[in-house]
């Protein structure tokens, strides 16, 4: 199985037991069942999911776990099959934080490499990809899927902050991010990477109500 995968929160580490990487593909050694608690609740998850996909991304979503990774972690990408994909980490599922409801944040962020739309990641070689960009994604998450998936807006601002806090925790930051400190910077390109947490938390916002996408990630100039 052939897959270009695109990470959720940090920069990719793959392990040996993902087999080889070739000029961004990844070849995927192995994938188990599911196990615990939170597994068949993800599995379940397919065909909500499915319902936010593109029309041109086909018309079957398929949700896997890594058990091979205990990383807080999570992939959109496509099969051999060309059918999208999400893999979840097993070490995301374990977290002592996570819940179903963080759970399709997570889930909603990956949907929104799928079908979140412009600006898209640009390849080593210059071309668009198919993936929308990090800040995209998470406006998508809370501007789409997370009101599809029946949040209310409460609910949604909660699992936000809590994403983001979760984040910053991973990353080692001291501070928090915060719904009244938005970062107050504007980038000069769109950026390619993940935002800061803080950044990230006034995306998730930003979507949430329908506001213009926070330029500390996003330089509008560029669609021009």
């Amino acid at each position: 199985m052939k897959l270009i995968i695109l990470g959720l929160l940090l920069t990719i580490n793959i392990p040996v037991s993902y087999g080889r990487s070739v000029d961004g593909d990844f070849v995927i050694s192995r994938v188990t069942k599911a196990n615990n608690k939170l597994d068949s609740y993800l599995m379940g998850r397919e065909i909500a999911l499915t319902l936010v996909l593109l029309p041109e991304l086909g018309n079957e979503l398929k949700v896997t776990i890594n058990e091979d990774d205990k990383s807080l972690n999570a992939f959109a990408t496509f099969d051999d099959q060309s059918n999208p994909l999400i893999i979840v980490n097993r070490g995301l599922l374990d977290h002592e934080e996570m819940t179903k409801e963080l759970l399709d944040l997570f889930l909603c962020h990956e949907m929104g490499h799928l079908s979140g739309g412009d600006p898209k990641l640009v390849r080593r070689n210059g071309k668009l990809s198919w993936s929308s960009v990090e800040g995209q994604a998470d406006y998508f998450a809370t501007q789409i899927c997370m009101d599809f998936l029946g949040y209310s807006e409460e609910q949604i601002l909660h699992q936000s902050i809590t994403f983001a806090s979760l984040i910053a925790k991973l990353k080692g930051h001291s501070k928090l991010p915060k719904i009244d400190t938005p970062e107050s910077y504007n980038v000069s390109r769109t950026l390619q990477t993940h935002p800061t947490p803080q950044c990230r938390l006034d995306t998730l916002v930003a979507g949430l109500r329908s506001k213009p996408r926070p330029h500390c990630w996003f330089n509008p100039m560029e669609l021009d």
